[in-house]
């Protein structure tokens, strides 16, 4: 998977469903009952050229919005923050 510039349809497609895989199918930051909607790859250091795995997460629309308001440093608190409650509910 190429984890610089942009996806061509067939890599984001794979990289979509690899952080599906690996986030459990769900927005890591909706509580764990919360229903399934749609899904998108949100970049953490807000650099869309950035595909690497770990730069990658998948949240719901909602999230994926309010995500793009804070800085790298912001969101990586809150993604520690909920990376230990989601691992506790696994």
């Amino acid at each position: 998977m190429p984890t610089r510039g942009h996806l061509s349809g067939n890599a984001r497609k794979f990289a979509f469903m690899y952080i599906a895989e690996r986030d459990g199918n769900r927005c890591l930051l909706c509580p764990k009952d919360a229903p399934i909607t749609a899904l998108e790859l949100e970049h953490v250091d807000n650099n869309t050229n950035n595909n690497h795995p770990t730069n990658l997460r998948l949240l719901c629309r909602r999230h994926n919005l309010e995500m793009r308001k804070l800085s790298i440093v912001d969101k990586r608190k809150l993604y520690l923050k909920h990376g230990r409650r989601i691992m506790r509910e696994r």
